[in-house]
């Protein structure tokens, strides 16, 4: 069943989450990292390794849509455009990584834009009000399962390719794999490589079609001959939007 979502930033999100793990008592501790160990349940973000990908996020201002998502997609990259709060627009790209000197912040996203033919978009955000302080780039990583620690969730534990926007809600989910087997590893119920064990198994059988689905999907949409046939369909009402939807939900 199609339900209505709601949107909003990162930034506002961690802050909202923050307030309420601290009001339920909660001890938080910033500016700090600590290492791997029985205990830490591991959801500190993907490892670095080699990687042909880099992922580019920004927000902006005076940037009317469409539609309330917009998705964009070519041979070189793609890119997704949501409303979030106060009339400002998340924009989250990704692109084959190519070297680009000198060129950094929103220039560097306009740059990998053009690269990827997509021009059209490139002068409608040029005309927008970039947000700087917003501006983010992430590069050495791969979608899929991740290397990391026994017990970890969120992108720690695997990535899904961003163009499904169910990045966030993994983590979530994920967090909620890891509830039980963290509360037995509490309790004395299990060791914590049991715990870990458990938790990973959770997540593998709630998103093994997710992420199956999801890297088939991206596959195509960086294929050239793959974007002309979906172009075709599309004009004629012809892609499954919603069984492909639900094949990465």
């Amino acid at each position: 069943m199609a339900l209505p979502g709601r949107g909003i930033s990162r930034w506002k999100l961690d802050d909202h989450l923050q307030r309420q793990f601290v009001s339920l008592g909660g001890g938080l501790v910033t500016n700090s990292r600590i290492a791997p160990a029985s205990g830490v349940i591991w959801a500190a973000g993907r490892p670095r390794q080699p990687s042909p990908w880099l992922g580019l996020k920004c927000h902006a201002r005076k940037l009317p849509l469409t539609h309330d998502l917009e998705m964009f997609t070519s041979p070189g990259g793609y890119i997704g455009l949501a409303k979030i709060e106060d009339g400002m627009v998340n924009l989250c790209g990704l692109f084959r990584a190519r070297l680009a000197r000198g060129v950094k912040g929103s220039a560097l996203l306009l740059t990998m834009l053009r690269e990827s033919s997509l021009h059209a978009l490139a002068d409608r955000l040029e005309a927008a009000d970039l947000d700087e302080s917003s501006f983010c780039g992430v590069a050495g990583f791969q979608t899929g399962l991740q290397t990391g620690p026994a017990f970890s969730i969120g992108d720690a534990a695997s990535m899904i390719p961003p163009f499904t926007g169910n990045g966030m809600s993994m983590a979530f989910e994920s967090a909620e794999c890891a509830l039980q087997p963290a509360l037995d590893y509490a309790a004395g119920r299990k060791s914590w490589l049991e715990a870990a064990e458990t938790a990973t198994a959770s997540q593998a059988s709630r998103f093994k079609r997710r992420l199956t689905a999801a890297t088939i999907l991206h596959h195509l949409l960086m294929n050239r001959a793959a974007l002309r046939i979906t172009r075709t369909l599309a004009r004629r009402n012809m892609v499954p939007v919603q069984t492909l939807l639900h094949l990465v939900r």
